[in-house]
């Protein structure tokens, strides 16, 4: 069974590099999908049917910390990377601290 993977990215090209990435360096299949604004994520995860979700921090419908809050508010037993072009290292530690698994610049 491959690993359900929600990618909410609203950038084309970093959605490609991550896929790009995963496809490389998985030792597991995974199913990738992605959507670009946050309102769709929370709708793909009204269904429980992923593994983990990779957040980017700064969709057009939701920026910064919020973005994490709602995606863990609405489903606190998926895993979730935070995806940021920010290197602060603050913000990291704030987004582990609030229910993400990991912080990637």
């Amino acid at each position: 069974m491959p690993l359900r993977i929600l990618l909410v990215e609203d950038n084309p090209g970093d959605a490609r590099l991550v896929r790009e990435a995963l496809a490389e360096s998985s030792v597991h299949r995974f199913e990738l999908v992605r959507c670009e604004r946050l309102r769709d994520g929370l709708r793909h995860l009204e269904s429980g049917a992923f593994d983990l979700v990779l957040l980017d921090l700064g969709l057009p419908d939701s920026i910064g910390l919020q973005t994490l809050i709602r995606a863990h508010a609405e489903s606190p037993t998926i895993p979730i990377i935070v995806l940021t072009g920010n290197h602060d290292e603050e913000l990291g530690i704030s987004a582990v601290r609030m229910g993400a698994q990991d912080y990637l610049v």
